[in-house]
């Protein structure tokens, strides 16, 4: 028996080593892939390499271990911040990691980064191993730091990014200012952007109840079923920004790190739905549990006349250290916290007679980490897990106490609320149930007090359209705009002429956003108004 296995065991020690590689770098290429089963395959195949190797294998690594050790530490970070949003959108890439961040770490994304390590650490070992006893050429080693540098889910999709074709552009001539205001009512807009809540949270036999306090508003609102994703408004403020300005969101220039993120002033030739609303004497607020300078948000607001912003420095000042402590996440603080200041907020404007603009960032079921508020949690501190539908619900349940806190205090004042995902979810569980053409935002429409000339509560609206065509839409229903309003590359849900989804389909109008050079000048050249 001894051997026999004397024979066996390097060859078996190879095929172990290799075969937990392969695994590694299955989870290190695939962000999408849930890692429960072939993590235990990796887990135990790891404990095998240790038991037969013994001692063998810690030897000292030489240079060309050493340079894949480096190589090793830089991938890190990029598998886990695929792995955090379960997907890599290079605009999302080209837009929030060179504009800087503070007090954000990757450490708050917990999970993702541990996987993301273990993967990269165990492939490394795996390459310094056979190198070490079976004399694994210097070859073998650029093989794998050639896969370690350009296999990563963010070196990949830049690749293929950068070999898109360019069509034709067909739709910087469609962009156009948006419409005067002429309105004798001005009613207060509330926009409560629900982090990642798309539409298939209604999916009762996957998530349960957690879409069911958005359910319960449908009878009074106005519930538009078909708002797509499409390129250039994947992620946070790229929402924000095609819901307020009609535009999908674009580098400066074709893959311009620099020059799309230089300075300041962000889109500052188009007129937004603030700037339309400060034209009209509206105060302007704005309230997120995270840093303002996170993709340049804090730049979208300033140049569009968003002056009272609460951020996490403001809220640091408002709540006191313990509350921050607990509802902090080592990225945002919880959406419980978020809210709390929300009716501060909306407590302080309803006071002077203008009428208000407010917009409120949540966190909740952001993707693959999810986040569970204080109040929702047994002990009262706040976690990033991955429940969804838990997240979803507690989400729901802290803007539910906000907007009846609205109700209750609006002093008669006309009001528009307006609930909406601000994009899809980046969750891999949710990318796998449909393709992104299929997948619709929240987007939900109720009034307060105010009767809008476009459609009656109760209504749905099934039109194929996009977050761009959320602002015009918006103009529309609030008395703003005439039902054929357009902004941007946005057009009215409530007007005759077809919105860019339904007059293109939804995998043309991708392909003609980006890549598309020619549009990315006209949209921060200001081109239309």
């Amino acid at each position: 028996m001894s051997m026999w296995w004397g024979r066996f065991r390097e060859p078996v020690l190879c095929l172990l080593i290799v075969a937990n590689m392969v695994l590694s770098g299955i989870v290190i290429a695939r962000a999408d892939m849930r890692v429960v089963e072939i993590g235990r395959a990796i887990g135990w195949l790891t404990l095998f390499c240790v038991i037969i190797g013994g001692r063998r294998l810690w030897l000292w690594p030489d240079r060309w271990a050493v340079l894949l050790l480096l190589v090793g530490v830089c991938a890190m970070p990029l598998v886990a911040l695929a792995r955090a949003f379960g997907r890599v959108d290079v605009l999302a890439l080209l837009s929030v990691l060179p504009s800087g961040t503070t007090d954000i770490s990757l450490l708050g994304f917990g999970h993702p980064v541990l996987v993301a390590s273990l993967a990269v650490a165990l492939f490394v070992l795996g390459v310094i191993w056979l190198r070490a006893l079976f004399g694994l050429p210097r070859g073998g080693v650029v093989l794998a730091v050639t896969f370690l540098v350009l296999g990563n889910p963010v070196s990949v999709a830049l690749m293929r990014a950068a070999v898109l074709p360019v069509r034709p552009d067909l739709l910087t001539v469609q962009i156009v200012p948006p419409p005067p205001v002429a309105a004798t009512e001005k009613p207060d807009i509330i926009m409560i952007y629900l982090e990642g809540l798309e539409r298939a949270f209604a999916d009762t036999a996957t998530f349960g109840a957690a879409y069911a306090d958005l359910l319960a508003l449908r009878p009074v609102g106005v519930d538009f079923t078909a708002v797509r994703q499409v390129a250039g408004t994947g992620w946070s403020i790229a929402g924000i920004v095609a819901s307020q300005c009609g535009l999908p969101l674009l580098p400066n220039r074709h893959f311009a790190f620099n020059d799309a993120l230089a300075g300041t002033a962000f889109l500052p030739q188009h007129k937004c739905l603030p700037d339309i609303l400060a034209t009209e004497g509206y105060r302007r607020a704005f309230v997120t549990g995270g840093t303002n300078d996170f993709g340049r948000q804090g730049d979208f607001l300033a140049s569009h006349g968003v002056d009272d912003i609460t951020d996490l420095p403001r809220l640091r000042n408002m709540f006191t250290s313990d509350e921050i402590t607990r509802a902090y996440t080592g990225w945002v603080v919880d959406d419980q916290m978020v809210f709390d200041a929300a009716i501060s907020t909306y407590d302080r404007l309803v006071q002077d007679p203008a009428p208000l603009f407010m917009a409120v960032q949540t966190f909740g079921p952001h993707g693959a980490q999810a986040l569970m508020s204080r109040n929702c949690t047994p002990d009262a501190i706040a976690v990033l897990g991955s429940d969804l539908a838990a997240s979803a619900s507690c989400m729901l349940a802290n803007a539910g106490r906000f907007s009846r806190h609205v109700v209750q205090a609006r002093r008669q004042r006309p009001t528009v609320m307006v609930f909406l995902s601000d994009h899809l979810n980046h969750s891999p569980v949710m990318q796998a149930m449909a393709p992104v053409g299929t997948r619709a935002n929240t987007v939900l429409f109720v009034p307060l007090g105010f009767v809008s000339p476009r459609a009656a509560p109760g209504t749905a609206v099934h039109r194929e359209a996009s977050m761009m065509d959320v602002f015009p839409t918006l103009l529309a229903f609030a008395g703003l705009a005439g039902p054929d309003a357009q902004a941007g590359l946005g057009r009215s849900l409530f007007g005759a002429a077809p919105s860019l989804v339904e007059k293109k389909g939804h995998a043309r109008l991708d392909a003609e956003i980006f890549p598309n050079p020619a549009l990315n000048a006209a949209i921060w050249a200001g081109q239309g108004n």
